[in-house]
């Protein structure tokens, strides 16, 4: 059996379109690998499926990982997260972001969170760089379709589909 493969989405901001993006991916892999689960980072403590990936590794210490940052428009993604969030969330995100030392404290409010992820954004692609999996930069900005068609091409090219008993698997 293949190592398990572990796809991480990321970005530099709320409203990005992670959420999305990781659908979608999920939806793509589920056509084909009946096994693929879909998880957000408050259920890696309790879902079944990263227990598994864990004991996998700790066992063989092969997990297969690729991480996809999405990059796009801080500003919009913003807007877009405070509608959806609804009333108050952007003033406890601001908040939250005005308490962080590495802020400019001459901005405040929805500049200075904007100001603070884009200046965020060269320390995370620093971090990225110095990871042992593939990191896959994808444009938000493309829209969730291109955005979504550019990882799934960028998973197959790393961990291509084979077949199994007929039918296409990961």
């Amino acid at each position: 059996m293949p190592a398990p493969l572990v796809v991480m989405v990321t970005g530099a901001g709320p409203g990005l379109g992670k959420s999305t993006l990781a659908a979608r991916v999920h939806a793509h892999l589920s056509a084909t690998e009946p096994r693929a689960e879909l998880f957000r980072e408050e259920d890696i403590p309790t879902n079944p499926c990263f227990t598994e990936v864990s004991a996998t590794f700790r066992g063989s210490g092969q997990v297969r990982v690729v991480q996809l940052p999405l990059t796009g428009d801080i500003t919009a993604g913003l807007a877009r997260a405070a509608a959806r969030e609804g009333a108050g969330w952007l003033e406890r995100f601001i908040a939250r972001t005005e308490a962080y030392p590495a802020r400019d404290a001459g901005l405040v409010g929805v500049e200075g969170a904007v100001d603070y992820l884009v200046r965020s954004a060269p320390r995370e692609v620093a971090l990225l760089g110095t990871t042992p999996w593939p990191v896959v930069e994808v444009d938000a900005d493309a829209g969730a379709d291109a955005a979504c068609a550019a990882a799934v091409a960028e998973i197959t090219r790393r961990r291509p589909l084979r077949q199994v008993h007929g039918q296409r698997s990961w």
